[in-house]
């Protein structure tokens, strides 16, 4: 607070700086998303100007070619769940970049599987992931008629296929399917505990 304030500056900034560059170290050796999401789960400091200056760290290492390539490799896994158009990729690669980034920021360390098919969800089909961000347990819904829990015009895609095999995955790669935890997880803050945004 008093560095915010501009109370006692210079040992404010000396401390970001030592701070920043410890984080740094603690990253340098890191090339992918799973390593860096580690790192930021065991440096136990319980200073919090210290933990925001990881977690801002960690974005920039995610970024790095190197580290960006690991895991783009690692989101080919996903490409039998994305549109079948050329552009699909890029921007599944774009927009799991951005939700990244927004999760590590906030403290939240989703694992690269649920984050990659709930990216999926926003960017095919929006009306639904808006539905389950407002109430992630409408998740258990997928695959029936959920009745008028959901606005009529939303009703079909329940029980549509491809968003069926999206949120349990289709192979071993896509990892665990996703439920009403991961959904919140993936959210962020956006969503609280009670599934009330």
């Amino acid at each position: 607070m008093d560095f915010l304030l501009g109370v006692g500056r210079s040992t404010g900034a000396a401390d970001l700086k030592e701070k920043t560059e410890r984080a740094k170290k603690v990253l340098e050796k890191t090339e992918s998303d799973a390593e860096i999401l580690n790192k930021l789960e065991v440096e136990g400091d319980d200073d919090p100007l210290y933990k925001q200056v990881l977690r801002g760290e960690a974005v920039k290492r995610m970024a790095v070619p190197a580290v960006a390539a690991t895991t783009e490799h690692a989101l080919q896994d996903f490409t039998d769940l994305l549109d079948k158009n050329p552009r699909s990729m890029k921007r599944f690669v774009n927009a799991y970049g951005v939700e990244r980034a927004l999760r590590t920021i906030e403290g939240t360390n989703v694992g690269l599987d649920q984050l990659a098919r709930w990216t999926i969800v926003l960017l095919r089909w929006p009306i639904m992931a808006g539905l389950l961000r407002s109430d992630p347990k409408l998740v258990d819904k997928i695959g029936s008629d959920p009745g008028y829990t959901v606005p009529e015009n939303a009703r079909s895609l329940f029980t549509d296929d491809e968003i069926k095999q999206v949120i349990a995955g289709t192979k071993r790669a896509h990892g665990k399917p996703l439920d009403a935890d991961a959904i919140r997880q993936c959210c962020g803050n956006f969503t609280s505990t009670s599934g009330q945004p």
